[in-house]
């Protein structure tokens, strides 16, 4: 899908036909955003012949897979930047997936291409005095706009990370289960692939910053410089994350040790009460006929009440000693 628009110096955006792009490319007061979705490969004619793209920017476009990037193409940048999605659902492998957003910035025109939906993009597609007050200030402030939006679409995310954590911690120190380790285990992946993502886009970000690229204007540097200061407190948050995430990792390893330690110790105090109860019985499950009351019409009660002072005395005793 093709859609395109302009916006004339002094005057609303409006959308235009495919056929009337070219005509006001070459206007300098206009100022000319091209979205391309879904099936792409079928603007590759448009691509090459009406944008006059370099066949490498084209071949780009087409691909998949590709790294956040950003070159510098006769006088344009071309950059890749992803968009991030946090899924909700437990056990999947691709809980967070990440949409690829290729844009060519030129002197007064911006084309995006994009094969899934891209929240920044939709937003000001949706909102037409949004894109008007942007693309009448030239196409950088648009372009800062995008990846603005972008960026701070990202930050949610972590919001509910930290929300999941919260969960994952009052569980572990009241009950800890299997469940508490691999939920940590599941967060400790998502946070790792948003700061490996963001530390990508801040890669990028930073060399158009630094002016590494002629075709940014000093006011296009100060623009990629904010979205910088952006991804930069994301992948900082990200971190301190990963860091809180170990010690729930810690923690809830030292619960199930507590727990396993009280249970051993329990054995251990039965197996130690049981054990002079079995010798007293073994002792007399003798077959002798001659034994220490055996005849006594109540032997069997002393010998009873004797095995029940004789526990109640070692519980006294370890309880005394703060074994148990």
């Amino acid at each position: 899908m093709l859609k395109a628009f302009v916006c004339v110096t002094g005057e609303p955006a409006k959308e235009i036909g495919s056929e009337n792009v070219a005509s006001f490319l070459t206007d300098e007061k206009s100022h000319v955003w091209v979205d391309l979705s879904e099936n792409v490969e079928e603007y590759q004619r448009f691509l090459a012949e009406t944008m006059n793209f370099h066949p490498l920017v084209v071949e780009d476009l087409m691909s998949h897979g590709m790294l956040p990037k950003v070159e510098e193409y006769d006088g344009g940048l071309f950059m890749l930047m992803q968009d991030i999605v946090l899924l909700d659902a437990a056990g999947q492998e691709d809980r967070l997936r990440t949409y690829d957003l290729f844009m060519f910035i030129g002197k007064n025109f911006l084309v995006t291409v994009h094969r899934n939906r891209i929240r920044a993009v939709d937003s000001y597609m949706q909102d037409a005095a949004a894109m008007t007050r942007l693309l009448s200030r030239g196409i950088e402030p648009f372009v800062h706009g995008i990846i603005r939006r972008m960026v701070d679409s990202f930050f949610p995310m972590l919001d509910r990370v930290d929300a999941k954590l919260d969960a994952a911690e009052e569980s572990i120190f009241s009950k800890p289960v299997q469940e508490d380790l691999q939920r940590v285990f599941e967060l400790r992946k998502d946070v790792m692939q948003l700061r490996s993502i963001a530390q990508q886009q801040l890669n990028v970000i930073s060399r158009i910053s630094i002016g590494e690229f002629e075709a940014v204007s000093p006011h296009g540097l100060l623009l990629a410089r904010d979205i910088y200061d952006h991804l930069y407190r994301f992948s900082e948050k990200a971190a301190g994350f990963r860091e809180e995430i170990m010690g729930l990792l810690d923690a809830y390893l030292s619960q199930v040790n507590n727990r396993m330690n009280d249970v051993v110790r329990v054995l251990t105090m039965m197996a130690t009460i049981m054990l002079p109860l079995s010798i007293i019985v073994g002792f007399y499950g003798m077959n002798f006929h001659t034994m220490p009351g055996l005849s006594h019409p109540y032997g069997w009660l002393f010998t009873i009440l004797g095995m029940v002072g004789l526990v109640s005395g070692m519980i006294v005793y370890f309880r005394h000693k703060r074994w148990i």
